[in-house]
């Protein structure tokens, strides 16, 4: 089983509503190089979202091929649960498209009149190409010139976070209050600077999950939200997953504050769209009932089992 481009993707989903917990999906891969090398194993866990489809393992980006080499579904809730793994190459929840950007190549200023704010916070300001807090400590903006869909994502690369309180690209920012769903860095409020997906709702900020990787100066940071499904990239791997209802609808934007100094935060190379390119197919790999407790079990080599 091999993920050989930029847009097929490993997904899961359950028949029907779960009864209390949503079970989990964990999967080992390694990425090979053009030269035919293995990248270190790595691990992606996430929990499954009833019948909403689930990435489980994200295309391959920086390598032209993705190998999943072991895969195990967890039945964690109180009722059986019939699981299916499918490979997706864009059209179950539409590929991604590019529905606006902004290089932030202009004069030193405001950041323009596609953007907007709202609250206590202030707007991001152009600071020699790229966005910055100026001498702002607090800041958020919002994209408006174009509508933004509720399954949408955002993307922007990192390029200074000195005085951190947090950074960070955001999907459904409302235009009424400090509310949103963040992918990036808060040291702030969480005593770290982990990739970390947060919300803030009217100023009230929760982790959602975290990975124990700092963000770093030049990472690529994407953040993308389908119904109820959040996932986080960074330099077009995927890092975390997660399942939240709290915020339903709002604008991509970028979200960044610092503790002190002027143009502590920067971001560059903004892009936002939604998922609606794309015609392609899903091939059902495995369909599986699962009683209370038992997974679904494959390793490279090997057959499907239920266990």
């Amino acid at each position: 089983m091999i993920l050989d481009y930029s847009s097929l993707r490993l997904e899961a989903v359950l028949a029907g509503a779960v009864s209390a917990n949503q079970p989990e999906a964990h999967v080992d891969y390694v990425d090979w190089s053009p030269e035919g090398r293995p990248s270190p194993p790595a691990t992606f866990r996430v929990a499954l979202n009833s019948a909403t489809d689930v990435v489980i393992l994200a295309a391959p980006t920086a390598n032209p091929r993705r190998e999943p080499v072991r895969l195990s579904i967890y039945n964690k809730d109180t009722a059986a649960v019939t699981v299916t793994v499918k490979t997706d190459d864009g059209s179950g929840t539409g590929g991604s498209a590019t529905l606006a950007s902004d290089d932030a190549n202009r004069a030193d200023g405001a950041i323009g009149a596609n953007w907007a704010t709202v609250g206590a916070s202030g707007g991001f300001a152009i600071k020699t190409n790229q966005f910055a807090n100026g001498a702002t400590l607090n800041v958020a903006s919002y994209y408006t010139a174009v509508a933004s869909p509720n399954d949408q994502w955002s993307q922007a690369t990192v390029k200074a976070m000195s005085s951190l309180n947090w950074i960070g690209v955001a999907v459904r920012h409302s235009a009424a209050a400090a509310t949103y769903y963040a992918g990036g860095a808060n040291n702030g409020d969480f005593s770290n600077a982990n990739r970390r997906i947060w919300k803030d709702v009217a100023g009230a900020r929760t982790s959602l999950a975290t990975e124990a990787i700092d963000v770093a100066v030049n990472d690529v940071l994407r953040l993308e939200v389908q119904g109820t499904t959040l996932v986080l990239f960074v330099n077009g791997v995927q890092r975390l997953s997660v399942v939240d209802a709290a915020i339903a609808t709002g604008s991509f934007a970028i979200v960044g504050r610092a503790t002190g100094g002027t143009d502590q935060i920067q971001l560059d190379d903004w892009s936002g769209g939604d998922f609606s390119a794309g015609t392609g197919t899903e091939r059902i790999i495995v369909k599986e009932a699962l009683a209370v407790g038992q997974s679904l079990l494959w390793e490279k080599g090997s057959h499907w089992m239920v266990v």
